[in-house]
């Protein structure tokens, strides 16, 4: 993320934990994604009027806010469920997942970034570019972003691990004072 939309992140992020405690982790991410598609449709009213693109960029800023402060706490939650469901502990595992996850997708999210831009006609420095150029920046800015965003929202809004996770942390503290107290 560009450092200088880091700071308002950062400053929202600190409001983060009082919703996630009574929302769970899940509805405040499921709202960014809808935020965000929101501003993006509003910055598709007009691509052209610069109070619509700032006024979507803010939406879609603070509804990117849950997700990147969310993520990585979706990876300890992964690790119960799946010591729930198997009984054996994968934290190495999901956690060097998401770590090689992130690098490889940032990897390829940059190069794409050049890829598109190439395969649209995209000139740098130019200062009138062709259509083709014009439509790769905006699958770019809005099309691309708008369509993952729709699949985050629906996997979201599938993602019932919240409703579950109590019985899970129950169930799973159960088994670890019994294997505790048999060792004694």
């Amino acid at each position: 993320m560009n450092s200088k939309y880091s700071a308002p992140c950062s400053l929202l992020i600190l409001f983060l934990t009082p919703i996630i405690k009574k929302y769970g982790k899940t509805k405040p991410m499921l709202w960014g994604t809808i935020l965000f598609i929101i501003g993006t449709f509003i910055i598709m009213i007009n691509m052209t009027n610069i109070y619509f693109v700032i006024i979507g960029s803010i939406l879609r800023g603070i509804g990117r806010v849950p997700i990147f402060g969310n993520i990585f706490a979706l990876l300890p939650d992964t690790v119960e469920y799946g010591e729930w469901k198997t009984g054996i502990r994968r934290e190495g595992l999901v956690y060097s997942g998401g770590s090689m996850g992130t690098k490889v997708g940032t990897g390829i999210g940059a190069a794409s970034v050049g890829w598109i831009l190439s395969f649209g006609g995209y000139i740098g420095g130019k200062s009138i570019q062709s259509d083709s150029a014009i439509f790769a920046i905006n699958s770019l800015f809005l099309y691309l972003p708008i369509l993952t965003f729709i699949i985050l929202a629906i996997i979201l809004f599938f993602y019932n691990m919240d409703k579950i996770y109590p019985e899970i942390i129950k169930r799973s503290s159960k088994k670890k004072r019994f294997k505790l107290n048999t060792i004694k």
